[in-house]
């Protein structure tokens, strides 16, 4: 709900603006240019924000959780949803729609974009056991409208276009929004927890994902209408270090991670009355470090978190942090600028 609330003040201060040209023409190319740099700051905020929150689904508490097929013991193995939300920088949206607003100062108290949004992710996960060699393989995956009739057993590159999008409205606003994710990871245990010994694994993994959103409406007084288009994609490898340590019916755990991504984000608006277009426009942003010097580019994180254990069920709670991004919000005191997530998860295991 609170993301809908977001979406539908975005809309509104465009919608605002169209009204307030309807008499006058068209947005001059000083407006268009203001807007676009703050929509270009924004779609620069979702190159980290994106990655950040992938990186959040499939993490488990346990560093690893044994072998599939022991010899003496249970199968291990388990499954269950992850839910978490990262900080998003909105201050460069919130530029675009007062930039728009321009002229119609007595709007602008109208407007109610936050400087700051936590986007939301959700993911089903599974993970297995190794077989013969001590690692653990897990599995996560969410769509918002799955559609197996789109997928192409011939090519597993379909899988990429299975989500399709969900319609919402909210009062006079209808739009559309899509979200899917699959990734994949293993993990080999380097130290077996024993006596005081923690667990310590190394895991590497993928992640693929892709998010849109589109909302629009108009007013009838005016005949002013809106709409607003933004869509991102992102791939996403990263290695990891883990520690868990039991303790009674918790598990500790913690670790750090180095992320590499191709992200790319694409955005157009348009603004128009009784049927005359006054403005519109379109952009793109990427960030490839996956061919770039790596070593200069790894996106860095460090996490940590508690599992809660009862019976064959763990609830998980963690925070993550992009390292870099605390180095500037510090040296910037600026908070705004920090990149970090946290969530939660409930699993059944064995």
């Amino acid at each position: 709900m609170e993301s809908r609330k977001v979406l539908a003040a975005m809309l509104s201060a465009v919608i605002a603006v169209c009204a307030s040209y309807a008499d006058e023409g068209a947005v001059t190319g000083e407006q268009k240019q203001a807007v676009n740099a703050g929509l270009k700051d924004f779609s620069r905020a979702l190159l980290t924000a994106v990655p950040q929150a992938t990186s959040q689904d499939n993490v488990w508490a346990d560093a690893y959780i044994g072998p599939l097929f022991p010899t003496n013991a249970l199968p291990h193995f388990g499954g269950g949803v992850s839910m978490g939300l990262t900080q998003l920088d909105m201050r460069g949206f919130k530029d675009a729609a007062e930039a728009l607003a321009g002229i119609a100062q007595d709007l602008e108290q109208g407007f109610n974009i936050p400087e700051t949004f936590y986007l939301p992710s959700v993911s089903v996960d599974i993970r297995t056991g190794g077989i013969l060699l001590p690692m653990d393989i897990g599995f996560s995956a969410m769509m918002t409208n799955p559609s197996i009739a789109r997928i192409d057993i011939s090519n597993p590159a379909s899988v990429t276009g299975a989500s399709s999008g969900v319609d919402f409205s909210l009062k006079n606003f209808k739009g559309v929004v899509n979200y899917m994710v699959i990734g994949l990871d293993a993990r080999f245990r380097l130290i077996k927890e024993t006596g005081i010994l923690p667990a310590v694994s190394l895991g590497a993994g993928w992640f693929y994902t892709k998010g849109s959103f589109s909302v629009g409406s108009g007013t009838k007084d005016t005949g002013a209408s809106a709409s607003i288009n933004l869509s991102y994609e992102s791939n996403l490898v990263f290695a990891q270090v883990q520690v868990s340590k039991n303790i009674l019916f918790l598990t500790l755990f913690g670790g750090a991670r180095g992320m590499l991504s191709s992200t790319s984000t694409a955005w157009n608006w348009s603004c128009s009355a009784n049927g005359e277009i006054l403005g519109q426009d379109d952009g793109h942003e990427s960030l490839d470090t996956l061919s770039t010097n790596f070593i200069k580019t790894i996106q860095p994180q460090i996490f940590l978190g508690t599992g809660f254990n009862i019976l064959c069920f763990q609830g998980t709670v963690s925070v993550c942090t992009d390292l870099r991004s605390a180095v500037t919000a510090i040296a910037q005191k600026d908070a705004n600028s920090l990149t970090w997530s946290g969530a939660v998860s409930l699993r059944a295991k064995l």
